[in-house]
């Protein structure tokens, strides 16, 4: 993980930082904790999830949009858009204008009596 810049910065550097530990057993210990595995039911919001077709955790989008009970979006993007990619960073500029146009109808719907 040293020789990679990604893993090292991702884990090594801001991933023991944020998780307050200094090895990679800490690490995996404090961030398999977070999950909302007890919490989906709670979530009463409008939730808005995004799949990057290529993205690695891309697998567990439909099986959280279907445990929601509150108004779920999947927003999809694909590669030929160049928005396949984890977090879809080769198009930023496509990933904004949907969430934003998303949020601009959710929260003009929630405006509503």
């Amino acid at each position: 993980m040293r020789a990679a810049p990604g893993p090292a910065w991702g884990v090594l550097r801001r991933g023991f930082w944020a998780n307050g530990v200094t090895d990679l057993r800490g690490f995996l210990t404090q961030t398999l904790r977070f999950t909302l595995r007890d919490r989906v039911a709670g979530i009463r919001c409008p939730v808005l999830l995004t799949r990057a077709e290529n993205g690695p955790l891309a697998a567990g989008v439909a099986d959280l949009a279907a445990a929601l009970s509150a108004p779920t979006t999947v927003l999809e993007f694909a590669a030929a858009e160049g928005a396949g990619e984890h977090c879809e960073m080769r198009n930023r500029s496509l990933l904004n204008r949907r969430v934003l146009d998303w949020l601009d109808d959710t929260l003009a719907s929630q405006d509503r009596p």
